[in-house]
């Protein structure tokens, strides 16, 4: 029996193994979606009012619920947007340090309600070597997966709660009970709020009860009523309305697109359509591979990754096709069985193996996400981990060897974090790794170009990114204009030409980044570093808005207004602001004719700015009641403006 204390002790220098090995990548930076869900931090100043608060919270886009716990923790570093990524990174840190002590103490509980042997010390390395898998590393030290961190802390101490609350039920203190069962369901609530693959709780519930009842621990919905308030149909309640109609409801959710697509393979011979490049068999068939990747690299971990930048992997067009297709398949149906087989015999190697399947269950199977990201393996890896350490204890060896192992494997972690966090510490070395280990990622060159923009001494590196980047065979429209735009500015000769660029708007793939890049092509001509013409920037302009695959997205407004905005600053002034007065306000976001007429009052169309403005403002389209103070006092500001011209004149 290992003394409580030396393991408290233990557990607490295991924590300082992983601040000092993550300590090294914290000089990492921002990139891809934090450069899409963080600048709201600085939209509106200082988050000092209800109204700001709750616009802010209310502004999330990356998922169903918006996220808004997660926009809620980025205000604790709102100070340091867009300068200082250090303080978001050591909050990330500090919540995967959270999730370990949490991880640990559900593991404690779990396994002392099971009456397990060395319960503590097994917590306690399956908590720390989960916690120290390089593998996590893009979770942690990316920004914006706080999303992650966070419904993970959530969805522990969900489990905690819950753990607590079963315990006091089935030991008949029912009434003890409530105030646990109140804080498990807030819990749930705050993690789905943080991100939404929280809502397997109450699969991992279920497969509490499934390992508990193999431990033969009294189960839940057997409990003797409490003569004081319920207890047996209390149980029962609880487990029906509170795990089996969840599961139920989970299981339908991703049942019915495997019907239709079933159903169109009965009807056409073929898959389905998709709103990706790959169809939905070829998405499961694809994601044997992408979780085989997941189980090697834990049991594997390799000494670098391509990080985040996982687009542009291979997806599998059969079950031979690729041959590892097939091959992890029957390697994941051996172990789904094998764990439902000796989950009697090895329950808690049982236990982690359906863990990490079950963390899967969403985002590898019928939801159409991109296929791979390492980060969706965070929650997962625990499973793996208890399996590991639970495994290694079911050998008949002393206490002292397998403590001895254990620690080991865990300092071996520590050293392959270090180096993995390490890379991730030093931005000007990193993306040529992750551009190395994914050469067919073109977010991986993007994010390059976009990082080195800002770095000293780059100014070699980027014409070489960029045709690179350019010669991709996965090159979209807007890599084609930064190029572009970046060889006209700098004077340079780059292989991309006007009339490629053209063609490439007009006929390819669906990009987001068209508009942004050419209003920095705008602004580029604007102030005299690109010689391209008007009648040329139109012709750009008109290419996007012939391409069908923009067609119901906003997109072609915000092109069209492109198009009124050079018009007005570089043709004829007249045309442009009688585009403006035309649109149809009530459907237009007021977001959208704020900052047209703010481009209009600072380029001399002030009295046509006021008039776009306040027709926006008489039926105000997507505005919250935030944005129509914003709007508002814009208008009073432009109005005042208006007066003192008439005045001077």
């Amino acid at each position: 029996m290992v003394c409580p204390r030396v393991i408290n002790i233990s557990f607490c220098v295991g924590l300082g193994f992983l601040v000092f090995s993550y300590s090294f990548g914290l000089g990492a930076g921002f990139l891809l979606d934090d450069y899409a869900t963080l600048p709201y931090l600085g939209q509106w100043g200082e988050v000092n009012t209800f109204s700001k608060f709750k616009e802010f919270i209310g502004s999330g886009f990356t998922g169903p619920t918006g996220r808004p716990v997660t926009l809620v923790s980025f205000l604790l570093n709102s100070n340091e947007w867009p300068t200082e990524p250090r303080y978001f990174l050591v909050t990330n840190l500090a919540i995967h340090l959270a999730n370990t002590c949490l991880a640990y103490l559900f593991l404690r509980r779990f396994l002392t309600l099971v009456k397990q042997k060395n319960a503590a010390l097994i917590a306690l390395f399956s908590g720390l070597i989960w916690a120290a898998h390089p593998y996590l590393v893009s979770t942690v030290l990316y920004i914006v997966q706080r999303m992650v961190l966070l419904a993970v802390f959530f969805n522990l101490l969900a489990l905690i709660f819950y753990l607590a609350a079963r315990s006091r039920l089935v030991g008949g203190r029912a009434r003890a009970s409530g105030p646990m069962w109140f804080l498990a369901v807030l819990c749930s609530i705050l993690a789905v709020a943080s991100k939404e693959i929280s809502i397997l709780i109450p699969l991992q519930v279920g497969l509490i009860e499934l390992t508990l009842a193999a431990f033969k621990v009294a189960p839940l919905y057997r409990h003797k009523s409490d003569p004081l308030i319920v207890g047996h149909s209390l149980c029962r309640w609880l487990f029906g309305f509170g795990v089996l109609l969840p599961t139920a409801v989970i299981a339908l959710y991703l049942f019915i697109p495997l019907c239709y697509e079933l159903g169109h393979w009965l009807q056409s011979g073929q898959a389905g359509p998709s709103v990706r490049e790959f169809t939905l068999t070829e998405r499961l068939l694809t994601q044997q591979r992408v979780v085989g990747d997941y189980l090697r690299a834990f049991f594997l971990p390799p000494i670098q990754t391509a990080g985040v930048f996982w687009d542009g992997y291979g997806w599998s067009r059969s079950l031979r096709n690729p041959i590892s297709t097939l091959v992890w398949s029957i390697v994941h149906l051996v172990l789904v069985i094998s764990a439902f087989s000796f989950r009697k015999r090895l329950p808690l190697v049982g236990f982690g193996v359906l863990w990490f399947y079950i963390g899967h269950i969403l985002e590898s199977s019928t939801v159409m996400l991109e296929l791979k990201f390492e980060h969706r393996t965070y929650l997962p890896f625990l499973g793996l981990s208890l399996a590991a350490t639970a495994l290694l204890f079911s050998v008949p060896y002393s206490i002292r060897y397998k403590t001895a192992v254990l620690a080991g494997i865990f300092a071996c972690l520590c050293f392959l974090l270090f180096m993995r966090a390490s890379l991730w510490g030093k931005p000007e070395k990193s993306y040529l790794v992750w551009m190395n280990e994914n050469p067919s990622s073109t977010r991986a060159i993007e994010s390059a170009l976009v990082a080195y923009s800002s770095m000293n001494n780059t100014e070699e590196l980027i014409p070489l990114l960029l045709e690179k980047a350019i010669s991709h065979h996965n090159a979209q429209p807007g890599i084609y204009l930064q190029a572009f735009t970046y060889s006209c500015s700098k004077g340079l000769q780059l292989p991309v030409n006007y009339d490629e660029i053209k063609t490439r708007l007009k006929t390819g793939s669906r990009d987001w980044r068209v508009e942004s890049m050419l209003r920095i092509l705008l602004q580029e001509i604007l102030h005299g570093r690109c010689s391209v013409s008007l009648s040329q920037f139109k012709q750009l302009t008109r290419a996007v808005l012939q391409n069908g695959k923009y067609d119901g997205t906003g997109v072609p407004v915000a092109i069209s207004s492109l198009q009124a905005e050079a018009e007005l600053v570089m043709g004829d002034t007249a045309l442009a602001e009688s585009y403006f007065m035309a649109q149809e306000h009530g459907k237009l976001p007021l977001s959208l004719l704020m900052n047209q007429s703010l481009f209009m009052a600072n380029h001399g169309s002030i009295k046509v700015a006021a008039q776009n403005l306040r027709a926006g403002l008489q039926q105000p389209f997507e505005a919250s009641e935030y944005l129509i103070e914003q709007a508002e006092d814009m208008l009073s500001k432009i109005e005042k403006d208006i007066k003192i011209e008439s005045d001077d004149e």
